[in-house]
């Protein structure tokens, strides 16, 4: 047998096929060898049918897409006419047009957006019909007949399942079996899957699996890889003592490594963080989202000062300085207006660098609270009385019910001044938006005595606690005094355990208490026992009003924010919107019971907390050879395939999102604390924030009854 010099020939063959590809790194190429030996690796198909003529018992081949995505796949009549000639089973992926072969009606390409590769043929693939596998980003050749289609492209709703079918014509064909019987078409790079993420595992499992067999004649009865990004710990491995210190120092070098810090070290600033849904490359690499978002910001600062108080590391503190000061004393998010003492918008925070002119209260508070612990971490006082101002600014742009609304905006601040806003009638059973700013008021009424702060708050949170208890009976149909929860009831549980924790510190009266234990009691009914995750929910048609629910059909994937599962069951925790906040939220819930002397839900409390952030611990992800995955926690992971999965439909923060804020921050900040054996309430007590309240009020409210002051 003659050997080419580019071909590489396997002495012990098991199974009788021949991989062409110039790239010795290719995903496909190495799994395979990983777990089988084949006839050949070659570089070229000309060199690939040399030792094929030479007498080998080669059944199948497989063309690569060494090209991809600048250039199609191509094969020469020639070529084509041998393959035929020998009878080989032929895989090709990305090709160009090739009327030996049967490949017709190939032509211009497209990216995936939001769409999904569905499974139509369920026998030839021995995958369920209408699965869905995740194609991040894939450039594909259009096809437009798909009669013998294994897998089609298409923009559908589901979990696992496109549960309404294929609604639309689905013309992009991902996978093919040719007229002649013997061509298999991949119409995008599909060998691509390790290093592009494709997910699940184990429906690309199956997918390889059906196509190795199918080449080859054999029946493969495995297929295994490791993943490109994956779980730092399996579900069952027994944690070290030292776990929580190492995932905070994990996530601590991702924010200094991942280009998230803008300029140097963060001199100016933090960016969001990365993207998901219709945001991968061709090759599944996730877009940065370069907003400069103000909670985004003050949480990761409190994340990357409590790591470096806890782990000895300079290096986070430095950091944590530069984007605090920055933040505040510099950035657009905090002046102007925001700085000018004469303005209505004094002492606020901007949403974002493409929103200066909105105010989201909740997202004011989550920065707060970052900053709030990062004073304290860094042992500065500096910037104590501009956190005041920040709370307050928040405070008198809250009505006499004590509700806030979602957001406020500079035109109405600048043309009825924040007064017409503090003597509104506002109500708003949003705990998404109003459960962190009461929790504020309340940090802020302990370490101030300031009374409006407890006395609005706890107004709201007696009307907001009603409102809960008229969205989980199923005899209350008025949809107006139940709870609006934004794409999830579970994120609106998790948040409003903050404040609730915060009033049992300064009030444990027994009513306190019960509204605690219940809102903790509902949220963790829906924790898995076995893996300590907390699956996602949302509210069901009797329980109040849901802004962002499921997909009620396959047009609308993609188009608006959404929950991270299609229906109730399904098994994925959402660590950006509920389960990040519920591990620091759970905490303070369970130091106000140790603080006054309630052991037993302190223990009940302290077990929650645990396996959460155990569970959180395990599933933080690691990817060696990309700086930008390693040390993350992705929006959704699911609890029962063990991996990064969910519906990746949301517009703009699907299930691989990354965000420095919500996320990251969160899981790290509640990590650092329980390492120290603290929580925000008692670790902040040293706060300054009294010495300026006075001042603060003075300036910033004055006379509270003198409705026409402005």
């Amino acid at each position: 047998m003659k050997k080419e010099k580019s071909c590489t020939l396997y002495e012990k063959n098991k199974l009788p096929l021949v991989i062409v590809t110039s790239d010795e790194k290719n995903d496909l190429l190495g799994a395979v060898l990983s777990n089988f030996s084949i006839t050949a690796t070659c570089k070229t198909v000309s060199e690939a049918l040399g030792i094929i003529e030479g007498g080998s018992q080669v059944k199948g081949i497989m063309i690569l897409a060494d090209k991809y995505p600048s250039e199609m796949t191509s094969i020469s009549e020639r070529e084509a006419s041998e393959i035929k000639a020998l009878g080989l089973r032929v895989y090709i992926e990305y090709p160009s047009g090739c009327e030996k072969l049967g490949i017709c009606g190939y032509g211009e390409t497209e990216c995936a957006d939001y769409q999904r590769a569905v499974v139509t043929a369920p026998d030839a693939l021995g995958i369920e019909k209408y699965s869905l596998l995740y194609i991040h980003g894939a450039r594909y050749v259009k096809k437009t007949d798909i009669s013998s289609s294994y897998l089609v492209c298409a923009k559908v709703a589901g979990y696992d399942v496109a549960d309404f079918g294929l609604t639309d014509c689905a013309p992009s064909v991902l996978l093919e079996l040719s007229a002649d019987g013997n061509t298999l078409i991949a119409s995008t790079k599909l060998s691509q899957f390790i290093s592009a993420r494709y997910a699940p595992y184990k429906r690309w499992q199956a997918l390889w699996k059906s196509i190795l067999g199918w080449l080859s004649g054999e029946e493969i009865s495995y297929f295994e890889w490791e993943k490109y990004v994956h779980s730092k710990y399996d579900r069952h491995v027994t944690l070290p003592s030292d776990s929580y210190r190492d995932s905070v120092r994990l996530n601590s070098e991702w924010y200094l490594n991942s280009g998230v810090l803008y300029g140097d070290n963060g001199e100016n600033g933090i960016r969001e963080g990365f993207a998901s849904g219709k945001n991968f490359d061709e090759f599944g690499r996730q877009k940065m989202l370069m907003n400069w978002r103000a909670d985004c910001i003050g949480e990761s600062v409190g994340a990357l000062a409590l790591a470096s108080r806890l782990l000895g590391e300079e290096k986070y503190g430095k950091a944590a300085y530069k984007v605090m000061k920055w933040l505040l004393t510099e950035s657009l998010l905090t002046t102007g207006a925001r700085a000018d003492k004469e303005s209505s918008e004094y002492g606020l925070f901007s949403w974002h660098n493409r929103a200066y002119d909105q105010y989201y209260g909740d997202d004011n508070a989550k920065s707060v609270i970052g900053l709030i612990l990062a004073a304290e971490a860094l042992k500065t006082n500096e910037f104590d009385k501009r956190i005041l101002e920040a709370i307050i600014g928040n405070f008198r742009t809250t009505g006499k019910n004590g509700f806030r609304d979602s957001r406020v905006l500079a035109e109405g601040l600048q043309k009825q001044g924040w007064k017409y806003y503090y003597n509104s009638d506002t109500v708003y059973y949003s705990a998404h938006f109003e459960a962190l700013p009461w929790a504020t008021y309340l940090w802020a009424y302990d370490r101030t005595g300031y009374a409006p702060l407890y006395e609005r708050t706890l107004k709201g949170i007696s009307m907001m606690m009603t409102a809960y208890k008229n969205t989980m009976s199923k005899d209350i149909t008025d949809k107006s005094i139940q709870w609006r929860w934004t794409n999830g009831l579970q994120q609106e549980r998790a948040k409003m355990i903050m404040p609730l924790a915060f009033l049992v510190r300064i009030s444990p009266t027994e009513e306190h208490i019960s509204w605690l234990d219940t809102m903790i009691s509902d949220l963790m009914a829906w924790q898995d026992k076995e893996s300590g995750a907390l699956a996602d929910a949302f509210g069901e048609e009797w329980e109040g009003n849901g802004l962002y629910g499921p997909f009620t059909k396959n047009s609308d994937y993609g188009n608006h924010e959404s929950p991270v599962i299609q229906k109730n069951g399904d098994p994925c925790s959402d660590s950006l919107y509920t389960a990040s906040f519920a591990m620091l939220t759970l905490l303070e819930a369970q130091k106000a019971m140790e603080a006054i002397g309630n052991d037993e839900l302190a223990e009940k409390y302290r077990a929650y907390t645990t396996t959460l952030s155990d569970y959180h611990v395990r599933i933080q992800q690691i990817c060696k050879e990309d700086p930008a995955y390693n040390g993350v926690w992705f929006r959704g992971f699911d609890f029962e395939k063990w991996e990064t999965y969910g519906s990746d439909g949301d517009a703009g923060w699907g299930i691989w999102c990354i965000e420095t804020g919500w996320s990251q921050s969160w899981i790290s900040s509640a990590l650092s604390l329980q390492a120290m054996g603290t929580s925000m309430w008692d670790y902040t007590r040293s706060t300054t924030a009294n010495a300026h309240i006075e001042s603060v009020i003075s300036h910033m409210i004055g006379d509270e009854n003198t409705e026409t002051n402005k």
